[in-house]
């Protein structure tokens, strides 16, 4: 006990230190750790990340480390996601608190025997994951970041906010390529990162890792038989999810690479929020638009039916405001 806390105090800066309390090991990264701490003054619950001194990539070059760690920092930032008066340089040291944040993996962990289905927006997840794999190729050069797509290097702040971390884990892929062989072009990277985001989904789903193997093993041998099965699969195990985001999970999944989403097709989290505001908007007006129609329309065909026989309604009933095929009380009316 003793020496876990002179090995924190190696590694948090002092003022940070002094103003958080009960810090307990929640994920390990290749350059940094996160903690689940209490602020001293009102206990209220945060996440501390720290760079981890003890790291290899810090023991030979600190200036990567730091500035990995910093930039990360920075992303999260940006998402309002930081407690920017808690960072703290002091000397090698750096730390920050964030808002509470747990991985996946730590909450698939959390989960029973009996229920293995984690409760994840499945869309929010891929679309936070593929906007944040984009910027990381895009702005940082990054060529690929499929070796630390996994559970414990996704990170869920709130309730329906995802992040990839671990990005110093991206850095060392061609030092990590086995036999020498040469590394993907830009574009199958990106088909083999966008195929393993889905897998990951899948795992989150209560799709078992036996059967995820069994499934990868059926795209090799038989790619036509792969393709139902992974069809019967999402909507048997994301029943609970949309149309469209089994449609696009599909897709992300299609034995074909061409055929998934590309990253140049995710919106940033503004066009997200906007899209979203646009369809609430254009509900509303539909509900304002329809419903008075179905009313005016339903007093026309009552005060029809006051005089005419029913047989005759299929071809003598027209009212210019309805559809060639619309709904009235629960009747469906043609018109001629």
């Amino acid at each position: 006990m003793k020496s876990e806390e002179n090995r924190l105090n190696s590694l948090l800066p002092p003022t940070l230190n002094d103003r958080f309390i009960n810090l307990t090991l929640t994920s390990q990264s290749t350059t940094y750790q996160t903690y689940k701490s209490e602020f001293k003054d009102d206990h209220s619950v945060h996440t501390i990340r720290v760079l981890d001194l003890n790291s290899t990539m810090a023991q030979e070059d600190w200036d990567k480390a730091a500035t990995l760690f910093i930039q990360e920092l920075l992303y999260l930032s940006s998402n309002k996601l930081v407690s920017i008066e808690s960072f703290e340089i002091s000397e090698k040291r750096i730390a920050c608190a964030t808002v509470p944040s747990t991985t996946l993996s730590a909450e698939m962990e959390k989960l029973s025997k009996k229920s293995l289905k984690l409760e994840v927006n499945t869309e929010k997840l891929l679309r936070n994951i593929m906007h944040n794999i984009q910027f990381l190729h895009k702005e940082l050069k990054m060529p690929s970041c499929r070796n630390i797509i996994r559970l414990d290097n996704i990170y869920q702040f709130r309730e329906d906010f995802f992040v990839l971390g671990d990005w110093a884990g991206a850095c060392q892929t061609k030092k990590s390529n086995p036999n020498g062989l040469v590394d993907s072009t830009p574009v199958e990277a990106e088909y083999e990162e966008i195929f393993k985001l889905g897998l990951v989904a899948l795992g989150l789903n209560g799709i078992k890792s036996q059967e995820i193997e069994r499934m990868l093993s059926l795209k090799e041998k038989n790619p036509s038989d792969y393709d139902r099965a992974m069809k019967n699969w999402i909507r048997h195990n994301l029943s609970s999810e949309s149309e469209a985001t089994r449609n696009y999970l599909e897709r992300v999944l299609d034995k074909d690479p061409t055929l998934r989403p590309s990253l140049a097709e995710v919106p940033s989290s503004e066009n997200l929020e906007k899209c979203k505001e646009q369809e609430t908007l254009r509900e509303e007006l539909k509900v304002e638009t329809i419903v008075p129609k179905v009313k005016q329309d339903h007093q026309k065909l009552h005060a029809y039916l006051q005089g005419n026989d029913i047989e005759h309604l299929k071809y003598n009933f027209s009212v210019n405001s309805l559809s060639k095929t619309s709904r009235v009380s629960g009747l469906v009316l043609r018109d001629q």
